[in-house]
């Protein structure tokens, strides 16, 4: 796709959904962070449930967050968000949080 922006993603997110038959529009998509492409699956999919890659929301913490730890603590931070986001059931996930 040429252009990232609201209008190559309003263009090319309908002609993605013809490729779909109806009942069959994704449940879930899954992207990285980018507002112009979360507008356009909430045009084009409205009934679609859209989450971030967690390598971005990752990416977005440390960008966000690190100044307010002291170092030690910011290990300590990743280690526990690393093992939360890495759970493989709802139980390993509620002992990690």
């Amino acid at each position: 796709m040429e252009q990232e922006n609201d209008d190559g993603y309003i263009w090319s997110l309908p002609e993605l959904k013809t490729l779909f038959q109806p009942p069959r529009i994704p449940k879930v998509i899954i992207t990285d962070c980018d507002p112009a492409l979360k507008l356009a699956i909430k045009l084009v999919f409205p009934s679609s449930i859209h989450n971030y890659l967690t390598w971005h929301i990752s990416k977005i913490l440390i960008q966000s967050c690190h100044k307010y730890f002291q170092e030690d603590e910011w290990k300590d931070y990743q280690t526990s968000w690393s093992l939360l986001v890495s759970s493989k059931s709802t139980e390993e996930y509620d002992k990690n949080l």
